[in-house]
């Protein structure tokens, strides 16, 4: 009996490290796609960043064609 309380604590302890400090810590944790094209759509808003965001788009797209093919 003891020992069913004990695994219920510690069972309840774990769920306390599943709050997050903020929403925006829940969305990158829960939908890191989502959060990595909100912050794109933020980078080409900016016309100075423009060329980094092509440029990071096209190293996504070579890196992966080449682990397709590794």
């Amino acid at each position: 009996m003891l020992g069913g309380k004990l695994n219920s604590q510690v069972n309840s302890g774990n769920k306390k490290d599943d709050f997050y400090s903020s929403v925006e810590e829940w969305e990158a944790r829960t939908f890191p796609k989502l959060t990595k094209k909100r912050e794109l759509k933020q980078l080409e808003s900016k016309p100075d960043s423009f060329g980094v965001t092509i440029a990071n788009k096209i190293f996504t797209d070579i890196r992966a064609e080449l682990l397709k093919h590794s």
